[in-house]
């Protein structure tokens, strides 16, 4: 039998392993998962902090409502299944007249590693995203789509001119048809499909 001691193939069955070895180490590495932070834009037009409050008028019935935030929380989500990491916001909306809810703030992948953020209310309805062009629609095939109608440089409600304002309408809600959201105040006016339409009267952020 010959030896490999003072032979040369010795040397490179030597170098041959270690390369595999190697190799093999580097393939079975996980690598790092994209962090997938929510959108700037996104943020200032949907997410405040608690004690935020927004008083709303019926313009139907002269009827108000309190809305404000009772609770707000984030986490890093370890999102090892779908293959990124992201930020992930949760909090409460209590309505003196339709009650509390839940709502959540995540990033999305729409396909391609092209991403929007989007504000999501329990049991699963979209109610706004970012960034969309005019025209545009969410993706999310688990659930109904909401459209970007339009972005208006201004807006007046109640004789207050607000900038900067998206609207959205929706494909799932029985109630509501089309949301106005201004930038840096949130939700301003809101239109229901028995002409019920909520207007911001006044505001105050935290």
């Amino acid at each position: 039998m010959k030896r490999f001691r003072n032979d040369n193939s010795y040397l490179v069955l030597r170098q041959i392993i270690f390369c595999c070895s190697v190799l093999s180490i580097l393939t079975n590495c996980e690598k790092p998962r994209p962090y997938i932070k929510l959108d700037k834009d996104f943020l200032s037009y949907c997410i405040f902090k608690k004690d935020s409050l927004w008083v709303y008028k019926d313009n139907k019935t002269g009827a108000n409502d309190s809305v404000y935030v009772e609770y707000f929380g984030g986490t890093h989500v370890y999102g090892k299944r779908i293959g990124y990491d992201y930020d992930l916001l949760n909090f409460t909306l209590i309505s003196t007249k339709y009650g509390g809810k839940t709502y959540q703030a995540m990033p999305w992948d729409r396909g391609s590693n092209d991403y929007y953020s989007k504000l999501d209310e329990s049991p699963g309805y979209i109610r706004f995203a970012l960034p969309l062009k005019v025209g545009d629609s969410t993706s999310d095939s688990k659930y109904p789509k909401i459209y970007l109608r339009k972005h208006l440089d201004s807006l007046s409600i109640q004789n207050k001119y607000y900038k900067d304002v998206l609207v959205v309408e929706n494909s799932y809600d029985n109630k509501i048809k089309t949301e106005y959201f201004c930038k840096n105040v949130s939700l301003i006016k809101r239109v229901y499909q028995d002409s019920t339409d909520w207007e911001l009267i006044k505001y105050q952020l935290k």
